[in-house]
């Protein structure tokens, strides 16, 4: 989920460059936009352990209908957890962070100009 909240951090950096303003507005369209892709991926993933949640007493399930509530739950918390602290702990600290990458973005662009001459 490391990949999920950085690719939260990289959806803003385009918006600032465009004039949009830090504040809560970014951060509620920013976890809007997210919120379907995540929703569709834990949702696939748990219909897919499905018929290993409800398959019953079947040969081999005392060790794979475990494995399948610990996965699905985890799916469950994570993508809650995603849904709901990526954006207010990106609220919180995510100015001083986003600061920091539109400078060395602009340092690095600076950079590419001046070795192209």
């Amino acid at each position: 989920r490391v990949e999920g909240g950085r690719w939260f951090i990289e959806q803003q950096d385009p918006r600032l460059h465009e004039g949009e303003s830090f504040g809560r507005e970014l951060v509620i369209r920013g976890s809007q936009e997210r919120l379907k892709p995540v929703l569709m991926t834990a949702t696939s993933a748990c219909f897919g352990l499905a018929p290993l949640l409800f398959a019953g007493e079947s040969a081999g399930m005392e060790m794979l209908y475990p494995v399948a509530v610990v996965i699905t739950g985890g799916l469950i918390v994570s993508t809650v957890l995603d849904a709901v602290l990526t954006p207010v702990l990106f609220l919180r600290y995510g100015e001083k962070g986003l600061n920091h990458l539109v400078a060395s973005n602009k340092r690095s662009e600076n950079n590419a100009i001046a070795d192209a001459f």
